[in-house]
């Protein structure tokens, strides 16, 4: 067997051993918050973190006392042009 198949053939095999990433991975930076892995943050969670519920408010777009990731911005850059 080639090395390039035998490369392909173990890589593939890898993949079947990996491990999908939990819902609050999306938050990034975040995602340590969402102690449910449930992909929201409550509020409980929010003030459990030790961050000001008034932060929260301004993050939650549809106001409705969750965030989930679409609410929450990503700070890796592209966010557009910058002036």
């Amino acid at each position: 067997m080639s090395l390039a198949i035998l490369s392909a053939a173990l890589g593939v095999a890898g993949l079947a051993n990996t491990h999908p990433l939990p819902p609050s991975a999306k938050f990034g930076a975040l995602a340590a918050i969402d102690t449910s892995n449930d992909g929201r943050i409550s509020v409980a969670e929010w003030r459990a973190a030790g961050r000001d519920p008034a932060a929260m408010a301004k993050l939650d777009k549809n106001h409705d006392g969750v965030l989930e990731p679409g609410e929450v911005k990503s700070r890796r850059g592209g966010g557009g042009p910058r002036e």
